[in-house]
């Protein structure tokens, strides 16, 4: 027989008359379990499609470590090679920050500027669309690239989770790097980007080779060549000139010009055609196969090595990629040279798959520890079959939520869904208990069913829609931090909608067809009577105790004076016959105690809530815990600036040789850059991150000249360094408050690791440029420095390939390692001011020359008419001799008298005789005759001889004359052939005005060098400069340590116009924990809201509300107990409990509600509901808390960075919040309604 009924315990208190719409009943949600009872068939061919297609679903859902995530920010970063500081921030980096600033949106612009490099990076607030700035932002920097000096590249970078590389690995050989990095880019790099899902693939570290051709200035000059001569050479061959096609006979052949040189040798022997013949590039010039300017390298232990960086697609699988990379590695081995090793440095996919498989495992350990719960509560294996079904069917409508909106699987998402198993089952739970509470009493039938459904589908969904609605504030948490919850807070949302409909459609289903089996039931057996004596005595002496507390309440209200209670009719409501059992036995007693005291437990809950507040100071906080992850150490290596590469590689490797000795280290990747270096530790699985920490710092210590060493655990999922900006003011002012406020962190506690962006100044050869004597030649500052860096770094002319491997032609005006006194003698491009001043001073001079010509030409002419004229008025001043002779001879030839003839016979002498006088006569005839003939003779002989000398002075004259005239000729054809040849020149001249060239000048002829120091970093925030610092908090409470960082800013006496601004990832994540407190007051204002309207009241959600500060008691015990800190993990549990523990007291005050609507008296309704709900809320919190006790344990060894501290917290809170809520509860009801009755019974007329 059952045990009789338990008779209501009627306490003189008036009667409750509760107004029947104060419930709300959800008949659309009986509706519901109605409809699925009338079609059976239908709910069950749905749940079979439910459970297919989340099987597909989550085989098509894409693993990856995290979810994508889009921090509000975006960074420019520009290269320009061999530019100093500041000028990268001059000529670079104003005008991006400019363009970024116009961006509509961006709020935040910072930059840093460093030789060679800019960053800029843009932030704006949440709420913007991130993909419509980012291409904004492209935009205006496209805009301005014209702008910007030559040789300067622009990258974008968004900062997504998608850029991380999904594998990254250390390839080492025994060869030589360069040939291994030539066979990797040959064979493996295409192999790898042909994998589905491969976006890019990166190889660092590499060893590039190019063909360098440099200058000889002094060779270069002697042929007369110029560095420019050599360029057009260059490039014009090493080029292929396409010129058509040709036919020959049936075939067609293209044409080509020209060829590539393919050895060193060709290239050194091309021509240069000059004026003075061909030369070639040998003569003038060096030729050879170098080395790029490397800018970082990279060593595994202590072999240098290449890193292969793999990144895939957004919408790609990690497991999928990472397990088609390893296969394109193996099938690629033959490829490579032998001895090519891959060492995995980083791989997601592992870790993913460990993580799932861990969790998943916990998630089914946890599965089956709430069906245990629910076997050993029910006693009843269909039962507990029934509500198990609905766990998996909830688990894949998640999946296939999760597949509908684009999410992945990822660690968050699956330690929502195992978190989720031990909540989803709590409606179903709630419904099989109250449908197997009825099927006790009497045969369960359809209507009963339904009827069964319906007292407890407005609790259930009040408590599930409370559940959800507490991750509703988490859309509204800004950064990094709300997108990284949002698939968290959809997973668990869309599991527990799916576990509420599953609980009203599919559980009534499978009990109307497994329960009702066991409604005829065989006569009790001799145990089962035994039982129901038992039930009978419980029952009686639960009548024991409400009727001395009803007694006691009876003498209170006497003397208090109250008027007698109204008569409470009997409800004769098939509740009273509903049984007792052990459990209610063992929990009334002490429901009794409570109800009795009041005060005293209303005193003992406000003790127990403020040892939780004084508790919650001693909580160790932490952003989010370990990562879980392979154990690594980060260590950050800074130089001084200017530290050449050999010596910063050098100063890494005395810090390797101390991580290579360490017992913990497994391997160590290092990276030098410039002037840093980072050193990747790997640690042995089961090591101790921090105590190697600590070792190493200690050990790093003790060495000198390494510069500024930081140690820190990388294996956190979550950095915590803050910093402190400091700017405005001058740079000597800001230099000043940057000081201070370092003084000021290294002055404080908890603060390690303090350290400033403002580094020594770096060397650099400065080369002043004088503007006015540069202006002279046609230069400007830019002009030299774009000379200089060509001659230094060179220019890209082309490619060739040599011995199989592509090559860049890079041209240099001369060595790269050149000295000042060599930058100085640099031989300047002519410019074209020079250009045409020479063509001006060639055209001068030739102008000249040829006035000169001519005004030789006219002298000499005006020369020969004066000689001429005076030969002239010589040969008449003769002549006009030589006629005044002739007259005078003349005039004396006329005035000489004329001689007698001589007598031609002698006297004659008398005494001769006349033969002898005849013959005397004869004689001195013939004598005189003689005489006369030789006088004649003699005077035709002088005649003679005058005419002779006459003539031989004449012909002396005329050879004298001849002679003057040959002389006077040749000198006419000298000066003629003179003329002429200087007509020519002239002419070759007046030709060849257009092909002068000025002669170069040199750098020192315009421009200063010297040695001098410069700025190596320079940071600006929103276009101000400023200098960063930043410190590593090493203490468990990052508030207060920001709260002593924050006094001791304020404290300090900073120069005029010099301000500091507190920043960083601590900052950021104190924030998002300010924002998640935030979240979780609006979540209990949402549930308060839900409970509201469900209630119908404003009193009685405030009596639910306390159940939460008990969760937190729990809560904070359990983290305290565990070592568990407080961080995002932990406020998601709080979060989460929320939610979780409401649920129990609606379920507990909606029975109340529902029993005093029935016309129980309170007490009564007080007492039978907490008795009768009692089972499904130990049961429901049972299920939640075993299920998540693998994940607490971390079973399995995964231990993913949310889930345990969030099992941790959950557990806890529920555990005091469930044992607390069914004592304070029913506490506060009965105190609060009561005095609500005693008003309404004063105002009652008598």
């Amino acid at each position: 027989m059952r045990a009789g009924p338990a008779q209501p315990l009627r306490p003189s208190a008036s009667p409750v008359r509760v107004h029947p719409t104060r419930l709300r009943r959800s008949p659309s949600v009986s509706s519901l379990t109605r409809l699925s009872l009338a079609n059976r068939l239908v709910v069950i061919l749905l749940s079979l499609f439910v459970v297919v297609a989340g099987v597909v679903a989550a085989a098509g859902l894409r693993q990856e470590l995290l979810p994508s995530l889009q921090p509000p920010s975006v960074s420019v970063v520009a290269t320009y090679a061999g530019a100093s500081a500041t000028a990268v921030e001059r000529e670079v980096t104003v005008p991006v920050e400019e363009a970024v600033r116009a961006v509509r949106g961006v709020q935040t612009v910072t930059s840093t500027s460093s030789a060679g490099v800019s960053r800029v990076t843009a932030g704006w607030t949440d709420g913007r669309d991130a993909q419509q700035v980012i291409a904004d932002v492209r935009s205006a920097t496209a805009g301005i690239r014209s702008s910007l000096p030559a040789g300067v590249t622009l990258e974008t970078y968004t900062d997504s989770t998608d850029d991380l590389p999904a594998v990254q690995l250390a390839v080492t050989s025994a060869g030589d790097l360069s040939d291994l990095s030539a066979q990797l880019q040959r064979s493996l790099v295409p192999a790898l980007r042909a994998v589905d899902g491969v976006r890019d693939v990166t190889v660092a570290g590499v060893d590039e080779k190019q063909l360098v051709v440099t200058v000889r200035p002094a060779d270069a000059t002697a042929k007369e060549v110029t560095a420019a001569q050599v360029d057009e050479v260059l490039t014009a061959s090493v080029v292929v000139t396409p010129a058509g096609t040709s036919l020959d006979g049936a075939t067609v052949r293209a044409v080509e010009v020209g060829g590539i040189p393919v050895s060193v040798e060709e290239v050194a022997a091309l021509v240069i055609p000059t004026a003075k013949g061909p030369v070639s590039i040998g003569d003038v010039a060096d030729v050879a196969i170098e080395s790029a300017p490397q800018t970082s390298l990279a060593r595994l232990g202590h072999e240098p090595a290449l890193t292969l960086s793999i990144t895939k697609t957004p919408e790609a699988s990690v497991g999928a990629v990472s397990h088609a990379v390893s296969r394109v590695l193996e099938s690629q081995r033959d490829a490579l040279s032998p001895g090519v090793e891959f060492t995995t440095i980083f791989d997601q996919a592992p870790y993913i798959e460990q993580s799932l498989h861990d969790l998943t495992t916990e998630g089914v350990l946890g599965l089956v520890f709430a069906i245990a719960v629910i076997l050993v509560f029910l006693l009843s294996v269909r039962a507990t079959i029934i509500t198990a079904i609905s766990i998996p069917l909830s688990v894949l409508i998640a999946m296939i939520g999760l597949a509908v909106g684009g999410f992945s699987l990822s660690i968050l998402t699956l330690a929502a869904l195992t978190i989720a198993v031990g909540r989803v089952v709590d409606d179903s739970i709630v419904v099989i208990e109250n449908i197997a509470r009825h099927e006790r009493i009497e045969k369960l039938t359809t209507p009963r069913l339904v009827r069964a459904v319906r007292e407890v589908a407005g609790a259930i969904t009040a408590s599930t829609l409370t559940t959800v609605a507490v991750f509703l504030p988490i859309a509204f948490v800004p950064g990094t931090t709300g997108e990284l919850l949002r698939p968290f807070a959809v997973t668990v949302t869309v599991a527990l909608l799916g576990s509420l409909l599953v609980s009203l459609t599919v559980v009534p289903v499978l009990a109307s067809s497994l329960l009702r089996r066991r409604s005829a039931r065989p006569p009790a057996p001799e145990g089962a009577r035994t039982r129901h004596a038992r039930q009978a005595a419980m029952s009686a002496r639960e009548e024991e105790r409400r009727a001395r507390w009803a007694a006691h309440h009876e003498q209170r209200r006497a003397r208090r004076g109250d008027p007698p209670p109204a008569p409470v009719p009997s409800p004769g409501s098939r509740a009273e016959s509903e049984p007792f059992d052990r459990l209610q036995s063992l929990y009334l007693p002490v429901l009794h105690l409570s109800l009795r005291r009041p005060i005293a437990t209303l005193i003992v809950g406000a003790f127990v809530f403020a040892l939780t507040i004084g508790a919650s100071g001693a909580l160790r906080q932490n952003f989010l815990d370990d990562g879980g992850g392979r154990p690594t150490v980060s260590v950050i290596q800074t130089l001084p600036p200017g530290t050449s590469l050999v010596s910063a590689s050098d100063r890494a490797a005395r810090l390797e040789a101390i991580l290579n000795r360490d017992d913990d280290v497994v391997n160590t990747l290092t990276t030098v850059s410039g002037d840093s270096a980072a050193h990747t530790v790997l640690l042995q699985p089961d090591a101790d991150v921090e105590a190697t920490v600590t070792r190493l710092r200690a050990e790093f210590a003790d060495l000198a000249d390494v510069g500024q060493v930081i140690v820190q655990n990388a294996s956190s999922a979550g950095g915590s360094d803050l910093t402190v900006t400091v700017s405005g003011g001058d740079d000597q002012a800001r230099a000043a408050g940057a000081a201070r406020v370092q003084a000021a962190l290294d002055d404080l506690p908890d603060l390690d690791d303090v350290r400033s962006d403002a580094a020594a100044d770096l060397p650099l050869l400065s080369v002043a440029v004088d503007h006015q004597r540069a202006a002279q030649y046609g230069f400007t500052q830019a002009d030299v420095g774009r000379a200089i860096q060509d001659a230094l770094r060179g220019t890209v002319t082309g490619t060739v390939d040599i011995d199989g491997r592509t090559l860049d032609v890079v041209l240099r005006g001369q060595g790269s390692d050149s000295s000042p006194d060599q930058i100085g003698a640099l031989e300047l491009p002519v410019s074209a001011i020079q250009q045409a001043a020479a063509q001006k001073r060639a055209a001068d001079a030739l102008a000249a020359d040829q006035s000169a010509l001519q005004v030789d030409a006219e002298a000499q002419q005006d020369r020969d008419l004066a000689e001429q004229l005076t030969d002239a008025r010589g040969a008449r001043a003769q002549a006009q001799g030589q006629l005044s002779d002739l007259v005078a001879q003349l005039g004396a030839l006329n005035a000489a008298p004329v001689p007698a003839p001589s007598s031609s016979t002698s006297p004659v002498d008398s005494g001769l005789d006349p033969s002898e006088a005849a013959a005397r006569d004869a004689a001195e005839a013939r004598a005189e005759v003689d005489a006369l003939s030789a006088a004649l003779a003699e005077e035709q002989r002088r005649q003679q001889i005058g005419q002779l000398q006459d003539a031989i002075a004449q012909t002396k004259s005329t050879i004298e004359q001849l002679g003057k005239q040959v002389d006077t000729l040749i000198e006419t054809r000298e000066e003629q052939t003179s003329q002429r040849a200087k007509a020519a020149a002239l002419a070759d001249r007046q030709k060849g005005l257009s092909e002068v060239t000025a002669t170069p000048i040199q750098v020192r002829d315009i421009a200063t060098v010297q040695s001098a120091t410069g700025v190596s970093t320079i940071t600006r925030t929103d276009g101000v400069r400023a200098i960063t610092l930043t410190a590593t908090p090493t203490g468990d409470d990052p508030s207060a340590i920001l709260q002593n960082v924050g006094a001791a800013l304020g404290s300090l006496d900073l120069p005029g116009g010099v301000t500091a601004r507190l920043g960083g990832a601590a900052t950021e994540q104190d924030d998002a924990l300010t924002q998640l407190g935030l979240a979780m007051l609006a979540a209990i204002g949402i549930v308060f809201l839900i409970m509201a309207a469900t209630l119908r009241s404003l009193v009685q959600p405030l009596v639910l509300l306390v159940s939460i500060p008990f969760a937190a008691t729990g809560a904070i015990a359990l983290m305290l107990a565990t070592g568990t800190p407080l961080g995002v993990p932990a406020m998601i549990g709080l979060l989460m409990l929320i939610g979780i523990v409401v649920t129990n007291a609606i379920v507990l005050v909606d029975l109340i509600n529902a029993r005093r609507a029935a016309g129980h008296d309170l007490a009564s309704a007080v007492i039978d509901g907490a008795r009768l709900r009692v089972r499904p809320i130990l049961m429901t919190a049972a299920a939640t808390i075993l299920a998540l006790v693998p994940m607490a344990l971390g079973l399995t060894g995964g231990g993913v960075f949310i889930s345990h501290a969030l099992a941790i917290v959950v557990i806890g809170g529920l555990v005091t919040s469930t044992l607390l809520t069914l004592v304070f509860v029913p506490v506060l009801y009965l105190l609060i309604e009561r005095s609500a009755q005693r008003r309404r019974e004063r105002r009652r007329p008598a």
